[in-house]
């Protein structure tokens, strides 16, 4: 199937910029499984071949392990939600679009807030909506008080995330992540 209505970054899909591509098909996401499910995608025959191996528990063939792995393996009821749903993904993201473009226009003119920036050489799918503001928490309670629906990802930056404490990163290291994480709010709905 050839999708058209794709994320485009010029002229060349999302996934086909690497030597791999990863994919979250978590449940909220524009191509969203019933569960956990997720892909990698390569031209590479030897980077496959090392990929298949690790989601596998490390084997090579059955019952022969060559390294550690994991238990990565998408079960067959998330692949068929995923294929009816992918019949569909060009549609939904065309939907995304228009009503991301009446956000676009209804956000245009009010100082202070910055929506979604998209490039002339790239195609937004928007998985989320997001616009920046100065007072995230006070505009977030406006809007949820209107029957919008909104939320924020990531207020924490990750290098100040207690897991990554041992990169010895402090607060300051990455001011635009930081100042980012305390102004970045999204509308969430967009489908």
């Amino acid at each position: 199937m050839q999708l058209k209505l794709t994320a485009l970054s010029k002229g060349r899909k999302a996934g086909t910029m690497g030597d791999a591509g990863c994919f979250s098909f978590y449940p909220g996401k524009n191509l969203g499984a019933f569960g956990e499910a997720g892909a990698v995608v390569t031209n590479d025959p030897e980077l496959r071949k090392q990929i298949q191996v690790l989601r596998d528990h490390g084997q090579s063939q059955k019952y022969y392990h060559t390294s550690m792995g994991w238990n990565c393996r998408m079960d067959g009821i998330q692949a068929a939600v995923l294929s009816i749903k992918l019949r569909h993904l060009e549609e939904a993201n065309l939907l995304r679009r228009k009503r991301a473009l009446q956000y676009n226009q209804a956000f245009a003119g009010i100082d202070g807030v910055a929506t979604p920036f998209e490039a002339d050489y790239a195609r937004h799918v928007y998985h989320v909506y997001a616009i920046r503001v100065q007072e995230r928490d006070k505009v977030r309670r406006y809007l949820e008080e209107k029957g919008v629906g909104c939320g924020v990802h990531y207020p924490i930056p990750i290098h100040l995330q207690e897991a990554c404490r041992g990169l010895g990163y402090t607060e300051g290291a990455f001011p635009i992540a930081e100042r980012s994480g305390r102004r970045i709010s999204f509308l969430a709905d967009v489908s």
